[in-house]
């Protein structure tokens, strides 16, 4: 029994940890070498907390846009996938599987129960209800809109109530607390952890997914992160999507299943929220210079004067940092623009941006 338990708390504890930390220790040391090691690959940028100078500075720009639309691409793909009766056969079979060698076994009949009440109702929603675009907002992927009149932005815009009508015992009724139990049962030695349950459970459906296949269908469109000369290569785009896949199945699909539907506490688990700043291309100078360029680019040359300052009123800048940069280039870049250059050439020309060509060669990226 003593071990029995041990293996709970530590299969736990392995949930509601993030499996990163060790290889962000490690790496710390090498990251010191500076940006010829930061961008060799998009896993070491990451770990280095550097993928926003490297797309920017080193590879060639990433556009919101861009990254915006991978991400409803990857949940519509999702989605899709989910309709497929075979693959919920599936991934019952699997969920099932792992309920049943849960090492603690008073809890396995539990489990069950959790997977015959929510999972037809999970997938059903997911079916008719998702909205890719929603689902990217929240991961700070896509732009804000602004909420209709009458309406709030919240997470209520991804489950309906109708979805948290099955009710467990205790779950629905105490709105606090990760662990739940129905007083009217027989005492269990300890509280039921259906909010535990349910993370362990949906971290498990993300090795379902084959993250592979759906990386490879997106890395032939190829157009997330645009090099400098020629486009992206196919591998870069591939390994892109494994990150987005990542955030995507690993933050929200928890958060919102388990947040909404057991309505399981800040304390068991963290809030929703966007990725890490590192995630997206910092606004450097090459940055700001890229969007108020691009923006602007769309207009005629009688408007230009007057939408490169009014690009910076978008969300993506920091609103500050953009108007100190049209002051000093207005002149240049009207200049630049109307004869005819793209974007990235006119912020080469402005000094803005680097000339740097991508050092990343696709056959020399390491394989997930």
């Amino acid at each position: 029994m003593a071990k029995s338990q041990q293996l709970l708390w530590l299969l736990l504890l392995s949930t509601l940890c993030g499996a990163g930390a060790a290889d962000w220790t490690a790496s710390s040391l090498a990251c010191a070498w500076g940006p010829e090691y930061w961008c060799q690959s998009l896993e070491q940028a990451l770990q280095c907390r550097a993928l926003g100078h490297c797309l920017q500075e080193v590879w060639g720009h990433a556009k919101a846009d861009d990254l915006c639309q991978e991400c409803e691409d990857i949940v519509r793909s999702l989605t899709k996938m989910i309709k497929e009766a075979i693959f919920q056969d599936m991934m019952r079979k699997f969920l099932e599987q792992d309920c049943d060698v849960l090492p603690f076994k008073l809890l396995v009949p539990q489990c069950h129960h959790l997977l015959d009440t929510y999972f037809p109702v999970v997938v059903n929603y997911f079916q008719s209800q998702i909205n890719p675009k929603v689902i990217c907002k929240y991961l700070g992927l896509c732009k804000p809109g602004r909420p209709g009149p009458g309406q709030e932005s919240g997470l209520s815009d991804l489950l309906p109530e109708k979805l948290i009508l099955p009710g467990l015992p205790g779950t629905l009724q105490v709105r606090a607390g990760p662990h739940t139990q129905d007083l009217s049962e027989p005492r269990l030695p300890i509280p039921l952890p259906y909010c535990w349950l349910c993370r362990t459970l949906i971290k498990q459906i993300q090795v379902v997914i084959p993250k592979g296949v759906l990386a490879t269908a997106m890395g032939q469109v190829c157009h997330v992160v645009p090099l400098v000369v020629g486009g992206i290569c196919q591998c870069l785009a591939e390994r892109y999507t494994v990150l987005l896949l990542d955030a995507l199945l690993g933050r929200v699909l928890p958060q919102m299943v388990c947040g909404l539907v057991l309505r399981c506490s800040n304390g068991a688990g963290p809030a929703l929220e966007s990725l890490p700043g590192e995630w997206l291309p910092q606004e450097s100078e090459c940055h700001v210079c890229m969007f108020v360029t691009t923006q602007a680019g769309n207009s005629s040359e009688e408007a230009m004067p007057q939408a490169i300052p009014q690009a910076c009123l978008s969300s993506w800048l920091d609103r500050q940092k953009c108007e100190q940069f049209v002051e000093r280039h207005t002149p240049q870049l009207h200049t630049l623009m109307a004869g005819g250059r793209d974007a990235h050439t006119t912020c080469q020309a402005l000094g803005a941006c680097k000339t740097t060509f991508s050092p990343l060669q696709c056959m020399h990226i390491p394989q997930f």
